[in-house]
């Protein structure tokens, strides 16, 4: 009885694993696979923070680097935030995996960002809507 569970178990592994690798490969270093992971993106984006998000397409290797392409944010009033035809995030993976959104680098190429300050001097998406309020600090910014 103890080798049947035994041997069960070993099955069980030996087809969830390379299920799992092969369903992660295909999600992302496929173009379709990127395809949905940007959509993903997008709609775990929406339900963390308020407002709507939208990402054409996720690449990059995910151990240090994403790069989104067609990102656009609009606030909860559908008033547009942000047009970035190409963003690119570098950060430490292991800071990720602990919960910590740590970015270590972010380029911006070729964006439109609107951003108005509130008289308490906080950021959001326009004067006197608290929508969309933001608290990142990058060590690097670079925008093209």
């Amino acid at each position: 009885m103890r080798r049947h569970v035994i041997r069960l178990f070993i099955a069980i592994l030996l087809g969830t694993v390379p299920a799992l690798l092969g369903g992660g490969t295909a999600l992302l270093f496929t173009e379709t696979g990127r395809l949905l992971t940007g959509r993903l993106v997008a709609g775990e984006l929406g339900r963390v923070m308020r407002g709507r998000f939208e990402v054409a397409r996720v690449s990059g290797n995910f151990w240090r680097t994403l790069e989104f392409d067609n990102v656009v944010i609009r606030d909860t009033t559908g008033d547009l935030l942000a047009d970035i035809p190409h963003l690119e995030v570098r950060y430490k993976f292991p800071n990720l995996m602990a919960g910590r959104i740590i970015l270590e680098d972010l380029d911006i190429d070729r964006g439109t960002i609107r951003i108005v300050k509130q008289k308490n001097g906080r950021p959001v998406s326009r004067s006197g809507d608290a929508s969309m309020n933001f608290s990142a600090s990058p060590k690097k910014t670079s925008v093209q």
